[in-house]
């Protein structure tokens, strides 16, 4: 199943490259937090500097569980297996249990997007007090 049908237009419209210079810590904290979006660091880079809200996204290994248990779960019920038979309870709870690990997932997404706001802030202040120190600099354009 193709990620995104429309994906080789859009990739075709970027031509320009944009080098950005960071240090080991940041650039791993950058990888973790695409990866943890489900994004690749292309477009969480794209989304995060343009200020546009990145949006909750499950970590396709979930989704593909999920999936996976659901296809189970429907096998079961078609041999005539029903919610109160072992088999199906079984699967039922793995549901559950894979359900409440996404939330917890999830949770700690928005707790990441806070602390980037957070981040985005100082960046801010920095910036003015650096533009109000040193009128005419260059230095964050």
């Amino acid at each position: 199943m193709a990620k995104n049908k429309r994906s080789g237009s859009e990739v075709r419209q970027r031509t320009k490259v944009i080098t950005l210079r960071v240090n080991n810590r940041v650039a791993s904290e950058i990888r973790r937090r695409a990866k943890n979006e489900g994004l690749t660091i292309s477009e969480y880079i794209r989304t995060a500097s343009l200020n546009n809200e990145i949006k909750q996204r499950v970590p396709s290994r979930y989704l593909d569980e999920l999936i996976r248990l659901g296809r189970m779960q429907k096998k079961l019920f078609d041999k005539g297996k029903r919610p109160k038979d072992k088999e199906y309870l079984e699967v039922m709870h793995k549901i559950i249990l894979l359900c409440d690990e996404m939330k917890i997932v999830t949770k700690r997404i928005s707790d990441v997007y806070n602390e980037m706001d957070l981040i985005k802030d100082e960046i801010k202040i920095i910036k003015r007090i650096h533009k109000n120190k040193y009128p005419g600099s260059d230095l964050f354009k």
